[in-house]
């Protein structure tokens, strides 16, 4: 078995458990991973259990926006950011604080989903530090973006985001994803570029768990928050050698597009999933600890 192999079919890890009442804030914040197009929280396994191990709960997310054509045609973005939403709300009821990792796609939807849930807004609209109701306690306390195409304003589709921003650089899809009207599909020889850098046998893996089939509604629904705008802590994960969707030059000016509230940390030698190359996962483990520490 390669030293880089990861059960792609394990049992994925216990949800993060969250109780309707009680003071939680000495506690760590939840970390909800987003995935990107295309894939699973099976995919993800690798990076929880790093954040197990550092002691963190954590969830997964199941996204609607990819499977079976027939299932997901119509979707976007928005029936993205319910189910993401839907799964915060507990701990946020619970006063919890929350980071979320969206990786990819799922930045378009982190941005939405933390608009009017953060730590700040929350106490704002409870009136104050002091005295807070349990309601008032919690919320997103950052976002920590890795290779995601966010956009600065509302009112942009994540296609015309990465076109506001490309300048000459080209959006790096040509021969690994075709984008029809209903669904987007990857090639076969896709994997080589969503895994770049991980080691073969451990990427063709990954990509045979893929859904080949995202909805094209979701890569152009309008986002309702642009991520300049968002109260929170941002840090955006630059993958130092990437080789699709977006350029780390592109990266640089969707970071930069984020405004000051924007650390840029750059992964040199990664491609789209640093968390599959054992020699980057501690250093982006190390990001996602102080995010949460903030």
């Amino acid at each position: 078995m390669s030293p880089h192999h990861v059960d792609l079919r394990q049992e994925q890890p216990r949800p993060a458990a969250s109780g309707a009442t009680g003071d939680h804030s000495g506690q760590r914040p939840v970390i909800v991973i987003i995935p990107g197009a295309w894939h699973h929280p099976v995919h993800y396994n690798l990076l929880a259990k790093g954040l197990r191990q550092l002691g963190f709960e954590f969830e997964v997310v199941e996204l609607s926006t990819m499977g079976e054509p027939e299932a997901i045609v119509g979707k976007t973005h928005h029936d993205d950011v319910k189910i993401v939403r839907d799964a915060i709300q507990p701990h946020l009821d619970a006063g919890r604080e929350v980071v979320l990792v969206p990786h990819s796609y799922g930045g378009f939807v982190a941005t939405d989903v933390a608009a009017g849930c953060t730590v700040e807004e929350r106490r704002d609209a409870a009136g104050g530090d002091d005295g807070l109701e349990v309601g008032g306690r919690g919320g997103v306390k950052a976002v920590v973006y890795m290779a995601s195409p966010v956009t600065s304003e509302k009112g942009v589709g994540l296609t015309a985001a990465c076109e506001l921003v490309r300048g000459e650089y080209p959006i790096l899809i040509e021969g690994f994803v075709n984008v029809e009207e209903d669904v987007s599909r990857t090639t076969d020889e896709s994997w080589r570029v969503l895994y770049h850098g991980v080691d073969e046998k451990l990427a063709k893996e990954a990509f045979a768990a893929t859904s080949r089939h995202h909805s094209s509604s979701s890569f152009i629904s309008e986002a309702a928050a642009g991520g300049r705008d968002l109260r929170t802590a941002l840090t955006y994960v630059i993958t130092g050698e990437e080789k699709f969707i977006l350029s780390p030059t592109v990266q640089h000016r969707i970071a930069d597009s984020l405004g000051p509230r924007c650390t840029k940390q750059v992964l040199e030698g990664s491609g789209h999933a640093p968390w599959m190359q054992p020699e980057l996962l501690p250093r982006l483990l190390d990001i996602i600890e102080g995010a949460a520490q903030g």
